[in-house]
C-alpha cells in the first residue's frame, strides 16, 4: 500500500495484482479526489505557493485560490505545459499572500525545442492575478506565446509587473496572447524584447503585441 501522499490505480491491498501504477498527489490536493487523470480538489480553500513544484501543481485544481508567499523560482523546472485546458480552464486566483508585497516568479524558460504554444498559463476564464511580479522569462520557437496568459477569457490582471523577457515565436504578446474581455490594471511591461523567430525577420512574425496581441 503506498505510503501517504501516495495512490495506485489497482488493487493496492492484493499482494498478487498490486498497485499498476503509483502516482504522487501533488500538495494542492485533497488526497480522497486526486484522479490519476490530473484533477482534484484543493486541499484547502487558499493554498500557499512556495516553490515551483507547487506553482507546478496549480494545474491539478484549476478553480483554487493561491497564495503566493515568497519568490519563486522555476528555472529548476525541467519542462513546462502551461496550466489550464481549453476543456479546464484555470478559473481561481493566484495573488500574492502579503498584499504590501510584489513577490517575483522569475526563471520561467522554454526549454522544449517543438513547443508549438508557450505561456504560464494556456486556458483561463473569469479568473484573478494580483499584486506580483514575472522577471527572465525565456521562451523560444514558440508558435504562439505570452509570458503569463495564452488565451483567457474575462480575467482581471492587477499590480503586475513583468519584466527582463526574450521571446522568439511566430505570434507573441509580452502579458498575453488571446485576450477577449481581460481587464488589464496598473500592468506595467519593462525591459523586454520580442522577436520573430527566422533571424529576426519580421515578415516571419504573423501577430506582435508589445503588451497583447489580440
Amino acid at each position: 500500500v503506498p505510503d501517504a501522499g501516495w495512490m495506485c490505480d489497482g488493487d493496492c491491498g492484493n499482494v498478487e495484482t498490486g498497485c499498476q501504477n503509483i502516482y504522487q498527489i501533488p500538495s494542492v490536493c485533497k488526497a480522497e479526489t486526486y484522479k490519476p487523470n490530473g484533477t482534484c480538489d484543493c486541499v484547502n480553500k487558499n493554498v500557499e505557493i512556495k516553490t515551483a513544484a507547487d506553482f507546478d501543481a496549480i494545474r491539478y485544481c484549476s478553480n483554487g485560490t493561491y497564495l503566493i508567499a515568497n519568490d519563486i523560482d522555476l528555472s529548476t523546472l525541467k519542462s513546462w505545459t502551461p496550466i489550464g485546458t481549453s476543456a479546464k480552464p484555470f478559473t481561481g486566483k493566484l495573488i500574492s499572500k502579503d498584499p504590501t508585497k510584489a513577490y517575483t516568479i522569475k526563471g520561467f524558460k522554454n526549454i522544449q525545442t517543438t513547443a508549438q504554444d508557450m505561456a504560464l498559463f494556456g486556458y483561463t476564464q473569469n479568473a484573478t492575478f494580483e499584486g506580483f511580479n514575472i522577471e527572465n522569462t525565456t521562451i523560444t520557437n514558440a508558435k504562439n506565446a505570452a509570458v503569463l496568459l495564452l488565451n483567457d477569457t474575462n480575467s482581471t490582471v492587477r499590480n503586475v509587473e513583468i519584466r527582463n523577457t526574450n521571446i522568439i515565436a511566430q505570434n507573441m504578446g509580452t502579458v498575453a496572447y488571446n485576450a477577449v474581455g481581460t481587464t488589464f490594471e496598473n500592468v506595467n511591461v519593462k525591459n523586454s524584447t520580442l522577436s520573430a523567430p527566422k533571424d529576426n525577420d519580421l515578415s516571419s512574425a504573423l501577430h506582435i503585441g508589445g503588451f497583447a496581441t489580440n
